[in-house]
């Protein structure tokens, strides 16, 4: 991605220090591989506390499906610090599965049914394929309680024989 096109997604950098550390984080305009009202649809809230009001983030799986994205379309994102990256967007996705699971299995419903369609699309594959990325790891174990029997028994084994 060209510095004229990365201007053209950027809204703006917001710098900060944490624990001493400077640290930034980019605001984009639009991120390739997902519409707007699909990110709005499903942003998490974060941060809220008495009268701070929260911020709302892209959701742990819908950022993977970006990283996924940016991984099939652009070389750039194919280098060892951008699959770092997206492994690591995987763990985060796995991680927020997890604490779904532990809230309710209504609360994971949703968001699990959405990894499966991204780890089984064509997407997942070919950038598997491409780069060895391993997006399984996104999905919290089957051994999981929360689980409902029919789901461990039939959906998930399924999903899983796609993945190869």
């Amino acid at each position: 991605m060209s510095k004229r096109q990365w201007n053209s997604l950027l809204a703006c950098t917001v710098r900060f220090e944490d624990s001493g550390v400077g640290r930034e984080i980019d605001l984009l305009k639009k991120m390739d591989g997902v519409t707007k009202d699909e990110v709005f649809e499903t942003a998490v809230a974060f941060g809220a506390t008495g009268d701070t009001p929260a911020v709302y983030v892209i959701d742990p799986v819908t950022l993977l499906r970006v990283r996924l994205h940016l991984a099939d379309c652009h070389e750039g994102y194919r280098s060892t610090r951008a699959l770092e990256q997206a492994s690591v967007s995987a763990w985060v996705a796995h991680a927020w599965l997890i604490e779904k699971l532990d809230e309710s299995w209504a609360a994971a419903r949703r968001p699990i049914e959405k990894t499966l369609r991204l780890l089984t699309s064509p997407l997942a594959r070919r950038v598997t394929r491409k780069t060895g990325l391993d997006v399984r790891r996104a999905l919290p174990p089957a051994e999981h309680p929360s689980y409902p029997d029919k789901f461990v028994t039939e959906q998930l084994p399924r999903a899983l024989a796609k993945l190869g």
